[in-house]
């Protein structure tokens, strides 16, 4: 359900035809609410004669906005919910809200057709020959509807972040349900919404055993899929971004979930909904104790594990609809020189050197990339100067991952093991060509890339 919103926004009304009485229709539809649960009711406003309408009423012939249940109807990004309410007479003919062209679903929060469509956003396809059956969980991807469960391949792999990321040292998390042993805890954050325990745990502390604490990774997409907890029935096993989000990684320290808001949880591979390019038997699995993000993982002593058929520990996850993610990236010149470009990701508030360390110019084709050890990569990073902006440092792996999608504005990035944060003893590395992170000790080199925050 979504929250009242913040601002009043002009959108077309669309009036669905319902009777004859459709004739009498209105020119425009306004609506404003407040983030707070308080009496402000949306608003409507005659483009003509300047009046200010609320709902429940009518004056003469204006068409306005109507509730579903305690939701004011229209949609505040997408514009995806049209009106099928009709004022006669000062009478409220018909207060029923219906989806516009192109959308559908019970919030009209799915498309019709992904062609021109942002990835992530919900659609709806039929997948019930998979071996998953027909999920609820549906995305577009690359303009194309896609079920990533059922389609059990990488080719239906969410790939990337569509959220924002949490600042460095914020703590955004808060309990949003009431449902007794049903808690769910929303990263204010990111958007996304938790299970407060793993799937088959519960309690306020999570130390009550309800059910199987591992699945196999088919029947997890499934029983995520079908789950109705906390007052929502729109579950999914997350992706591997999703999942790391609620990782805590800091420099010296492995990275940890936080007990405080997600208790019991075990130092374990966690499932992912993501398929292993390289073998489609196999699926992302994050590791619970250190951050690790594991596929076919070259460090296991025997060959099984990521196996689909293999049992790990599940957590499933939920969001609402987002915005879309065009103009999410922007390449531009911020000294004056074309020496030093800057990547700005405008989702999440950061900002990278438009090259890695030891190339410059617009295409990142003066110098040579420097490969350096742990030590020197946050040395470097800490003491940079480029585009005359001196507060960088070395990203974390869930900001590299946030990098995905964004070669036309990174050429230089590629398919490398870049340096993360660590100490003088080991660190992270990311993989950008699988998307994967490991550990290495601090005296390997590798590349780097910079940050900084713009908030």
């Amino acid at each position: 359900m979504r929250a009242f919103i913040a601002r009043l926004v002009m959108i077309p009304l669309f009036i669905s035809a319902c009777s004859a009485m459709m004739d009498d229709v209105a020119r425009l539809g306004e609506r404003g609410t407040d983030d707070t649960e308080n009496d402000a009711l949306p608003v409507s406003r005659d483009s003509d004669s300047d009046s200010i309408f609320v709902p429940g009423g009518c004056d003469e012939d204006m068409a306005f906005g109507c509730y579903q249940g305690d939701v004011w109807c229209l949609d505040e990004d997408s514009e995806s919910v049209g009106l099928a309410i009709v004022c006669v007479n000062g009478e409220c003919v018909d207060g029923a809200c219906d989806c516009l062209t192109g959308w559908l679903g019970d919030s009209c929060d799915r498309k019709v057709s992904c062609v021109g469509t942002s990835d992530f956003v919900f659609c709806q396809t039929e997948t019930s020959t998979a071996a998953n059956g027909d999920l609820d969980y549906d995305i577009c991807l690359n303009e194309t509807c896609v079920s990533p469960g059922s389609c059990n391949s990488a080719d239906c792999n969410g790939m990337g972040s569509y959220f924002p990321l949490a600042s460095p040292g914020e703590e955004s998390w808060r309990i949003i349900s009431q449902i007794e042993d049903e808690a769910a805890v929303l990263d204010n954050s990111t958007g996304l919404y938790w299970m407060k325990c793993p799937m088959g745990q519960t309690g306020e502390n999570c130390e009550l055993q309800i059910g199987a604490s591992t699945l196999a990774w088919m029947d997890a997409v499934v029983q995520c899929d079908q789950l109705s907890y906390a007052g929502y029935d729109d579950w999914y096993l997350p992706s591997e971004f999703e999942l790391l989000s609620i990782l805590v990684f800091a420099s010296g320290d492995l990275a940890k979930v936080d007990e405080d808001w997600f208790p019991q949880t075990p130092a374990l591979d966690f499932w992912t909904s993501t398929t292993y390019a390289p073998d489609e038997n196999y699926a992302k699995r994050v590791f619970f104790d250190s951050g690790l993000l594991r596929g076919n993982h070259p460090y296991a002593e025997d060959g099984n594990v990521g196996l689909k058929v293999e049992l790990h520990p599940v957590r499933c996850v939920r969001r609402d609809a987002i915005s879309s993610l065009a103009n999410r990236w922007e390449r531009r010149i911020e000294d004056g020189s074309s020496s030093h470009p800057v990547v700005v990701d405008n989702l999440s508030a950061r900002m990278w050197m438009g090259c890695p360390a030891g190339q410059s110019d617009s295409s990142c084709t003066t110098g040579g990339m420097l490969a350096m050890i742990l030590g020197d990569a946050t040395s470097y990073c800490e003491n940079l100067n480029w585009a005359a902006y001196t507060d960088w440092r070395i990203p974390t792996p869930n900001e590299y991952f946030s990098l995905i999608g964004s070669s036309e504005v990174m050429p230089a990035l590629g398919a490398r093991e870049y340096w993360s944060i660590g100490d003088q003893e080991g660190g992270y590395y990311v993989d950008t060509g699988l998307w994967l992170i490991g550990g290495r000790a601090a005296s390997l080199t590798h590349p780097i890339f910079c940050i900084r925050d713009l908030i």
